[in-house]
């Protein structure tokens, strides 16, 4: 996640995946490309391949294209998120009283992501792992920011 906007009044993250997105639609042009040469000499079991292979890699492209925002608003005091995409999309929102804390998950492969901490457990911001993100700096402006907000109210771990 990366912060889009850091105002008195919101803070604004996002995530929106590039890499990963980017490298699956080039695999998957290039076997476009090399089967629509090779269309002609095909057997039946290998156009079969090309199509799976042409179907899997762009649905690998769509879903890690998915894309997050968490706005953290402090006229209305509440914290928003919504995952676009796949299987539908997700939202949810939680007074800012709630927020108790800010981590950084990690998968044992070092992929990373943000989660809030709250009275009622962890709410993860993304729906993926990454490990392309500067998900320590995201943190760090989250919790600097809920501290803004909060004048006399506990730290934000």
């Amino acid at each position: 996640m990366r912060v889009v906007s850091n105002t008195s009044a919101a803070l604004v993250l996002e995530h929106r995946p590039l890499v990963v997105p980017i490298l699956a639609a080039a695999l998957v042009l290039a076997v476009v490309v090399q089967t629509l040469g090779s269309a002609r000499s095909l057997g039946p079991g290998e156009a079969i391949a090309a199509v799976l292979g042409i179907g899997v890699g762009s649905l690998v492209a769509y879903l890690s294209a998915l894309r997050s925002r968490v706005v953290f608003d402090a006229p209305g005091r509440e914290v928003r998120w919504q995952h676009r995409g796949w299987p539908g999309r997700g939202r949810g929102s939680c007074p800012l009283a709630q927020v108790s804390g800010v981590e950084v998950c990690a998968e044992p492969s070092g992929a990373t992501r943000l989660a809030l901490t709250t009275s009622q457990g962890v709410v993860p911001l993304t729906r993926h792992f990454w490990g392309t993100e500067p998900h320590e700096q995201s943190a760090a402006a989250i919790r600097s920011w809920l501290e803004r907000q909060g004048s006399g109210r506990r730290a934000i771990r």
